[in-house]
């Protein structure tokens, strides 16, 4: 979800987000995806990364990203 939250917390780039968590073999794609249609969890409830775009670039910050992982790894 598109929130300004995000601009409060650490904000972090997709590619620094592929370097900090090599083991989830991100993508430019699958980040994309994350952000705009989310994960659909077992409840059938969607789950999506919190992003925001900052001069053209979009980003998301480390801790919407330990919640995202966090909720979807339940």
């Amino acid at each position: 979800m598109k929130t300004k939250r995000v601009l409060s917390e650490t904000t972090i780039y997709w590619s620094a987000i592929a370097k900090k968590y090599p083991h989830l073999n991100l993508t430019k794609e699958r980040f994309r995806k994350w952000r705009s249609r989310g994960i659909k969890m077992r409840s059938g409830n969607r789950m999506t990364l919190d992003w925001y775009t900052v001069g053209g670039s979009v980003v998301t910050s480390v801790e919407a990203m330990d919640r995202f992982l966090d909720y979807t790894n339940r």
